[in-house]
């Protein structure tokens, strides 16, 4: 059974881009994982490819989903280069072998990646955007667990006033009756809203959460009844006391980490003022720069990140001690000649699954990549 995701493993956790609170904060209370938990390290180049060429951007979520059904399979989404064309890839944990389907070409840009919701009946959607373009596109594939044959791309028609797009979250609440919510940073580069009752009609976009210029938000949900944020004030460009916050919402109320509920908001948006802060910038210490943090959302307690390492982004395993609130961390790449960056867990992976993915190569911006998947 997995573990209760817990929100205070998540104030340390939350990866904004530049700040990287796990490796600053823990360092001085950690030991080396014992070696018998985990296969040793090996360079990130030695690990097997889900895909030669392939990328995704920090915010959009999930990209990769462990889906047993008639088969077992990950089902990944990414961008590939040179054009900026949006992939979904599916990995067969029995024959170990990768099917793909192109979906749709853009201008090369990593934010372009498409993110992953299975509804009940096991057929697949996805939801993709351009960074710079007006509209949010959805497909669904029309039988289950087949990624071969897709229904006609249609867009979900709502923004809020603007023309920026970007990083989709897809969540369906089973309590809710299955009712779907599209979570995405909208047209005034504020997180909005908007849900669906049967994948076709959408709700007006409403603001979900507000902040300063342009906020970023980490999002996840079990596909219960309640979803949980964690958000900045501010892209740090813009505010160099970027914070991070917490809230949960449930049935259209917000709540703290402790289940109170928060008086001040009857309905979305949600301002940082009125969510829980979690971590202050003044609090830093030191910036440190990472490749991303990943949360394994199945057992909250292990955490995988990308730093540097001799000149290298290599990626480690840290996990949390509950008697002591300490750390201990083993290196999952070691000795690699490329960087090796932006790792993500799968959602509901098994024991045999994919443990992890992640990108491996040369990443200069968001639209100058040659990076792998590797996969672990």
């Amino acid at each position: 059974m997995a573990k209760e995701w817990r929100p205070n493993v998540m104030n340390k956790l939350i990866a904004i881009t530049s700040i990287s609170l796990l490796a600053s904060s823990c360092r001085p209370h950690t030991q080396m994982v014992s070696q018998e938990r985990d296969p040793p390290a090996q360079p990130g180049e030695s690990y097997a490819n889900l895909s030669d060429d392939g990328a995704w951007c920090w915010f959009a979520d999930p990209r990769a989903i462990y889906h047993e059904g008639r088969h077992k399979r990950t089902y990944v989404g990414y961008v590939t280069g040179p054009e900026g064309t949006v992939i979904v890839s599916a990995f067969d944990h029995a024959t170990k072998q990768v099917c793909s389907a192109t979906l749709r070409t853009f201008k090369r840009n990593d934010h372009l990646n498409p993110v992953l919701l299975f509804r009940p009946d096991g057929r697949l959607m996805i939801f993709y955007c351009d960074q710079r373009g007006k509209d949010m596109y959805y497909r669904s594939t029309k039988n289950p667990e087949d990624i071969t044959s897709w229904s006609d791309e249609k867009t979900i028609g709502v923004n809020t006033p603007g023309k920026a797009n970007s990083y989709p979250n897809p969540i369906i609440l089973k309590e809710e009756n299955d009712r779907i919510y599209l979570i995405w940073r909208g047209g005034n580069r504020q997180f909005c809203y908007t849900i669906s009752d049967d994948g076709i009609k959408w709700s007006p976009a409403r603001e979900f959460v507000k902040g300063g210029r342009a906020p970023y938000v980490k999002i996840y949900s079990s596909g219960r009844d309640r979803i949980h944020l964690a958000f900045s004030n501010d892209h740090p460009e813009y505010d160099a006391n970027s914070n991070i916050y917490y809230a949960c919402y449930r049935n259209g109320r917000f709540f703290r980490a402790d289940g109170t509920r928060i008086e001040s908001v009857s309905n979305p948006p949600l301002t940082d003022s009125e969510a829980e802060l979690v971590y202050h910038s003044s609090l830093s210490g030191r910036a440190y720069y990472t490749g991303g943090i990943a949360l394994d959302h199945d057992d909250p307690s292990i955490v995988y990140l990308s730093k540097p390492t001799s000149g290298v982004f290599e990626i480690e395993k840290w996990v949390r001690n509950d008697a002591d609130d300490s750390w201990s961390h083993r290196f999952v790449t070691a000795g690699s000649t490329r960087n090796n960056v932006r790792p993500f867990v799968p959602y509901g992976k098994s024991s045999d699954s994919i443990e992890l993915i992640w990108m491996c190569g040369d990443y200069v911006s968001f639209t100058d990549f040659q990076t792998e998947l590797k996969m672990r």
